[in-house]
């Protein structure tokens, strides 16, 4: 395991630059929307996918994640609710295919 020292680390504009223009434009794109009038539901959905396809999300909780003592409890319950509708989806999935009965239909023929 390598130890970073201060002398090895890079700035913090060159590590982090591109996630903080890329939500600067996230917030001029929808600051230039809502001027045009586009409805809301709109520019959320096209917020959320762009946030999505360029990882911002994850590089918005990377930077929060530096703020001292706070930054990292931050992420982990913004976080906790996503694993939760992550799992309650699989639960759903798994009761509907359970009473369809997905798991009594044969889909090969018996050896016998």
């Amino acid at each position: 395991m390598t130890d970073n020292t201060e002398a090895e680390r890079k700035p913090f504009w060159q590590q982090y630059g591109k996630i903080v223009f890329l939500w600067g434009g996230i917030v001029a794109g929808i600051l230039v929307l809502l001027a045009f009038g586009v409805p809301k539901e709109i520019i959320a959905i096209l917020t959320f996918v762009l946030g999505l396809f360029t990882r911002a999300f994850a590089g918005l909780g990377a930077v929060v994640t530096l703020i001292p003592v706070v930054g990292p409890l931050i992420v982990k319950v913004l976080a906790l609710p996503f694993f939760w509708l992550v799992n309650g989806l699989g639960y759903i999935v798994s009761v509907i295919a359970i009473k369809k009965g997905y798991t009594t239909r044969r889909w090969f023929a018996p050896a016998f």
